[in-house]
């Protein structure tokens, strides 16, 4: 080998973020998509003349999420790695509380399915756990009625510190931006490893964020558990933090459990809620520098195969929506934050009242991937309706 060969693979690399690469791939992706994404990276190997091997050399020196450990992760975000996840700074989000008629249902339907897929000390395969997770986590999705969606097993962005790979459920509002990332842990892998797959997710979706234009990018959450321990994670591009409430359901009862699953949801809310109103924020605040700028154009710069937003006539809410969107948001966690738990009655109205607002915070927006936006009411309605013309069909017969 020759010595300016050897210096070649000897010498550190420079950081790719100097060449822009985020903004000209995004640029690429809503241009032409993937596709177009494709032929780009054949036309730079083919340039740059790379083969095969080269570009399978490269690859195999970052880690897919899957391949995450902690000495490697913990070293490349600049953390001691012969201390545990505790070293990271601790974050907190306003705690609300959910009315107990939200609880009650959800605890009814998770009993059912519990019945059906066995309690939690059944199961030692992910997706199982998985499953029985979504009890929970679809109906506190579902309290944005359609404006906070789930994408599951979403293939996620190549960055410097990842070949990337897919997440079992990213939560998305308007624009496609991620609010928390859920990821279920496995019994062989080491827990540190599990961290270390986790914050490779959390800064692939940070930067996944980062074509979205704001000025100042919220932080993406993760949640890591087996249904027995609860560890949030928050990261804001430049650190990441563990939230201060380690939870963990102790395996005594099915009634100890949905217990705790009661305080997990109000946790899991809390968080969701915060990213929801982080993000309805910076969104306002963009849309109101477009406006004194006057750039009315659409803001156009979700990914391919991010979810779209049905809109009639295919335009983003105005600066004065997400306003609305944003006072009643605020209100609503105000709201569930001072519940008064005197009583299930007084509990039921202040937490009732803070989900009111919500529905009415989410109402200013579009619904993402549907035009069909009914209330409790109007669902009930059509409900009845089906039923009735079921009734008419079979006297018919």
């Amino acid at each position: 080998m020759s010595k300016r060969k050897h210096e070649e693979d000897t010498l550190p690399l420079p950081e790719l973020t100097s060449y822009n690469f985020d903004q000209l791939v995004a640029k690429l992706k809503v241009d032409g998509g993937r596709d177009l994404v494709a032929k780009a990276l054949v036309s730079i190997s083919t340039l740059a003349g790379l083969t095969d091997a080269d570009i399978k050399k490269v690859s195999e020196t970052v880690p897919a999420f899957a391949e995450a450990t902690w000495d490697k992760v913990a070293r490349d975000f600049g953390l001691d790695i012969d201390k545990d996840i505790y070293q990271l700074n601790g974050f907190n989000v306003p705690l609300v509380s959910l009315p107990p008629s939200f609880h009650k249902e959800v605890m009814r339907n998770a009993a059912q399915w519990l019945d059906v897929y066995q309690d939690r000390s059944c199961h030692s395969r992910e997706a199982a756990r998985v499953r029985l997770m979504d009890a929970w986590h679809v109906p506190v999705c579902a309290l944005f009625r359609g404006r906070v969606v789930d994408r599951p097993e979403h293939p996620m962005p190549v960055t410097l510190n990842t070949s990337g790979g897919s997440i079992e459920h990213e939560v998305y509002m308007l624009e496609g931006i991620i609010l928390i990332v859920i990821e279920l842990k496995l019994y062989f892998k080491n827990l540190f490893d599990h961290f270390a797959q986790v914050m490779l997710e959390l800064d692939s979706a940070f930067k996944l964020n980062a074509t979205k234009e704001f000025n100042n990018q919220p932080p993406v959450y993760a949640v890591l558990t087996d249904l027995r321990d609860f560890y949030f994670l928050r990261y804001d591009g430049s650190s990441f933090a563990l939230y201060n409430h380690d939870i963990s359901i102790l395996l005594r009862s099915r009634a100890t459990f949905l217990d705790g699953m009661r305080s997990v949801t109000d946790h899991l809310f809390s968080i969701i809620l915060d990213g929801y109103i982080s993000n309805i924020t910076v969104i306002q605040s963009r849309s109101s520098l477009r406006g004194s700028q006057g750039d009315v154009s659409k803001h156009n710069s979700a990914l391919v195969g991010e979810p779209k937003i049905a809109t009639p006539m295919g335009s983003r809410p105005s600066f004065e929506n997400w306003t609305r969107a944003l006072i009643d948001a605020t209100a609503a966690r105000d709201a569930m934050q001072s519940v008064d738990f005197t009583s299930l009655e007084s509990w039921e109205k202040t937490g009732a009242h803070g989900v009111s607002l919500l529905q009415r915070s989410v109402s200013h927006l579009p619904k993402i991937g549907s035009i069909t936006d009914w209330t409790k009411e109007q669902l009930d309605l059509e409900i009845d309706k089906v039923l009735c013309k079921c009734l008419k069909v079979s006297s018919d017969a």
